[in-house]
């Protein structure tokens, strides 16, 4: 789970849909998901780790890129289910 310190304290929920709101959904959800991969080595293997991302998040080629040298038996990409899918 994403846990933010900056002030105002909110839960992620609202940080996410504030950045969602301001164009930014995109780039908080690659932080999230790059800060948590740098976590990974912290877990016991095989432990796997689950990132939420949106649609977007999910086709961008940075994170492609963040994932290309970690173990895909310990990563779980989930969709969001804050976004609706059309198709």
């Amino acid at each position: 789970m994403s846990r933010f310190t900056a002030q105002p304290a909110q839960t992620p929920d609202v940080w996410f849909a504030d950045a969602a709101a301001a164009g930014l959904q995109v780039e908080l959800e690659l932080a999230a998901a790059a800060a948590a991969v740098r976590q990974l080595s912290k877990l016991p293997t095989p432990t796997f780790m689950a990132i939420n991302c949106s649609p977007d998040t999910i086709s961008h080629p940075q994170l492609r890129r963040l994932l290309a040298d970690v173990d895909p038996r310990r990563i779980v990409l989930e969709l969001t289910e804050h976004i609706q899918i059309v198709d």
